[in-house]
């Protein structure tokens, strides 16, 4: 009988955990989907940390936003995709913002496809008035038949999913046997913690890291560098969502802040492959 109620109590307790994690998720897309329709955010193209330094023809193309695009291009070299690998070859990105990234994408390759999803339908429908194929959709149930595109782009996605597996499972599913997913994430952890962790989760999928680069100095660099630009962001928040706010932008004295400053946080760009059926 004592099992039986630790049992039950367990399973409450995970219950909790699995109810806390959902609320939060709920509100972090209220608070990103509201974001991209202030007027203040109107040339707000991506969310993600960044990368430093931004070479100087993406800082003159993107000036309010070249670390979040230098972020693109450093996964892409990582990968070993340049303008030539990714051109006449289908892409897609998961979690595309107002589709920064896709808009870097075409202007330095020219992919026979190139689409993002974004599980916000604010971030979609800006999307789509950049004149970009952005559909609203969830990264958990991609709506595309198995083995569609040659590159899959995922950057800072995974850590706001409630299945993480489940969403590796659904970009495995939708890219070509030999196709390459092109992974950006942040985790508390360490690097060696991090490639352990993606690995797993690489091998239940039918994927295989086979480029694996530490991006953590530059990326906690573009958020020191990016400081004053998002404070200016958070007075132009209302009050309700400015404390999740805050952590969101990496406002220093927030818990995140605090993280990468103390070197709680790793941030890893990698290539991950599909291994051909059989």
């Amino acid at each position: 009988m004592a099992r039986l109620r630790g049992a039950i109590a367990t399973g409450s307790a995970a219950a909790a955990r699995r109810s806390v994690a959902f609320g939060k998720s709920v509100y972090r897309q209220l608070w990103v989907g509201l974001s991209y329709l202030w007027p203040q955010h109107k040339d707000l193209c991506t969310n993600n940390l960044g990368f430093f330094p931004p070479n100087p023809e993406i800082a003159s193309q993107f000036p309010i936003q070249k670390h979040q695009i230098q972020l693109y291009a450093e996964l892409l070299k990582t990968a070993g995709c340049s303008s030539d690998n990714l051109a006449q070859r289908a892409v897609l990105e998961v979690g595309a913002g107002r589709g920064g990234g896709l808009l870097y994408i075409a202007a330095v390759a020219r992919p026979r496809w190139l689409i993002g999803i974004d599980s916000s339908f604010t971030a979609a429908y800006r999307g789509r008035r950049r004149g970009l194929d952005l559909r609203r959709a969830s990264a958990e149930q991609l709506p595309f038949a198995d083995d569609t595109f040659d590159r899959v782009i995922c950057i800072e996605t995974l850590s706001g999913v409630l299945d993480q597996l489940r969403v590796l499972r659904q970009m495995a599913r939708v890219l070509a046997p030999n196709g390459l997913l092109l992974l950006g994430e942040f985790r508390i952890a360490t690097l060696d913690e991090t490639r352990d962790y993606l690995a797993r989760g690489a091998a239940l999928a039918g994927l295989e890291i086979t480029e694996f680069r530490d991006a953590t100095a530059n990326v906690h660099r573009s958020i020191k560098e990016d400081h004053a630009r998002n404070l200016g962001f958070l007075e132009s928040i209302p009050k309700p969502f400015r404390r999740f706010a805050r952590e969101r932008l990496m406002i220093e004295g927030s818990a995140r802040y605090r993280g990468w400053e103390e070197g709680a946080y790793c941030f890893c760009l990698a290539a991950l492959t599909k291994r051909p059926a059989g």
